[in-house]
């Protein structure tokens, strides 16, 4: 039970926010507010829970595990299919995203509701007098998740309000900060916590001091491309090799194991945001639930672009990445003319969407009826510490070693071993060695929500969308989202961005 204390915990939080539009007019006695709650290391811990919470999954179905999923459609892996309330999707797959677009607004709310959380444990640090090591790790969470907000929004917005204090005095009229000011702000909170959290927590879903490393390579990477074209590949390399010079990480043997339930917070995994059904209260995110098809009774939010899936190497990755057969669950399906009984099996191409599925998370043991599932929403894994690296230091021994046991695993070989059939060419320039870790990536990461950003910060998205079918020719307006309308109705000091 104990290693599922914080994803309780998160839980409790849950009820805790429930409660929060209580009639202002009725007698508030009892209620807890920042004033009369902040005061032990357990309050703490529960604010970091209450800014994790926010971050996953908002006060309902927000959050990045379910809303933010559209910001990243524009990648050419990820797409949705037309009809009923799907436009919200393909508003981001088709670049016709506009200031009202309801997936952008939730994930916006829910990723400053996470900063308010992460907010209340920093201010309230100094009211705990004791047991001051813990508490210092404690709030060290608060300053990674305070900083994973902030460079989402700074990849999805650009330069964004900078909300570092608990008053809500002025926040009407703030400006946003710029760029350049919020990734020196994330910078700042992701040391922090580098320096205060601990190698690793007696229960999963807590962010440890190698999740702080790894969010500052990824920060780094980030910066050395659009818009800030600043050159940090050195700092980088650097933090990703401190994680991979620490031996605390290494890569699953087997790519599909990845993805059993089981297995989820396994030697590969360095920080995710998770539910567990073993608690019997755990939700279902886009990671489990919609991604079945008609089909198989699914919700049909997303798909896997055909393009994407034709071009992915014939590898044991892509068996564990796509669903190319759905078993039939639902009365009605007919395929060429012929009726197809329940369990029965339909091909992707003879699908009523005509799309691949996509079976990763496909593990995690939701009950489409119920909502219960243990779907874990990705963050960091040690693949992506490694990509990192090579691509930061460019073709030198230890880069083509690092991208090289990635492809070896992908094949189902043992990562430590040449494979002249299968390792990279030797020899490239920096730039095409470059492009294949990009290329890499963009298989090894599919649908974990990473391809958009790598198209943005290579500007790559107008070639990566050139065949795409129904795409409106993207430009580097497309790159960021817009501020949503309803925000600048209440702060007018928000200007908005480039073709909104």
């Amino acid at each position: 039970m104990k290693k599922y204390s914080l994803i309780i915990k998160i839980w409790l939080c849950a009820l805790l926010v429930s409660t929060s539009c209580t009639n202002l007019e009725e007698n508030s006695t009892g209620l807890l507010s920042p004033d009369n709650f902040y005061n032990t290391v357990e309050d703490l811990d529960t604010g970091v829970a209450s800014s994790l919470r926010a971050l996953l999954r908002g006060n309902a179905w927000d959050g990045l595990s379910v809303r933010g999923w559209t910001l990243t459609a524009g990648a050419d892996d990820l797409t949705s299919h037309r009809g009923y309330n799907k436009q919200r999707i393909l508003d981001g797959d088709e670049f016709t995203m506009n200031t009202e677009n309801v997936d952008v607004k939730l994930t916006w709310k829910s990723l400053y509701a996470s900063i308010a959380s992460a907010n209340l444990v920093i201010a309230n640090k100094d009211n705990v007098t004791i047991d001051i090591a813990k508490r210092d790790q404690i709030v060290g969470q608060a300053y990674f998740i305070r900083a994973l907000d902030y460079y989402y929004l700074a990849r999805w917005w650009g330069g964004v309000p900078l909300v570092l204090e608990t008053s809500i005095d002025g926040l009407s009229e703030i400006n946003r900060s710029s760029i350049k000011e919020v990734y020196e702000q994330i910078i700042a909170d992701a040391t922090i916590a580098e320096n205060t959290l601990p190698n690793f927590w007696s229960e999963v879903g807590r962010p440890n001091v190698y999740a702080a490393k790894t969010l500052l390579a990824n920060v780094y990477l980030t910066m050395s491309g659009w818009p800030l074209k600043e050159d940090h590949y050195a700092d980088a390399a650097l933090k990703a090799k401190e994680v991979i010079s620490s031996g605390a990480f290494n890569l699953e043997p087997k790519f599909a194991d990845l993805w059993v339930y089981e297995n989820r917070n396994g030697q590969e995994q360095i920080f995710n945001l998770q539910t567990a059904i073993a608690e019997g209260r755990a939700f279902s995110t886009y990671t489990s639930l919609p991604y079945n098809q008609w089909e198989e009774s699914g919700w049909r939010d997303y798909a896997a672009e055909v393009n994407f899936f034709n071009a992915f190497p014939d590898d044991e990755r892509k068996d564990a990445t796509f669903k190319s057969e759905f078993i039939v669950k639902r009365n009605g399906v007919i395929v060429n003319g012929v009726p197809v009984p329940k369990g029965g099996i339909v091909k992707w191409e003879d699908s009523v969407d005509g799309k691949p599925g996509i079976k990763k998370y496909s593990d995690a043991g939701t009950d489409k009826r119920t909502h219960v599932g243990g779907a874990l929403h990705p963050i960091f894994r040690y693949a992506e510490v490694l990509a990192i690296f090579a691509e930061a230091v460019g073709p030198t021994s230890e880069g083509y070693n690092y991208l090289n046991q990635i492809r070896r695993r992908a094949k189902g070989l043992d990562i430590n071993t040449p494979n002249v059939a299968v390792d990279l060419a030797p020899g490239l320039s920096v730039d095409a060695f470059r492009k294949a870790v990009l290329k890499e990536r963009s298989w090894e990461f599919a649908f974990e929500g990473k391809r958009w950003n790598d198209l943005v910060r290579t500007e790559t998205v107008e070639s990566a969308n050139s065949s795409h079918p129904f795409a409106k020719t993207p430009t580097k307006n497309d790159y960021l989202m817009p501020i949503p309308a309803d925000e600048r109705l209440i702060n007018p000091n928000l200007t908005q961005n480039p073709g909104y």
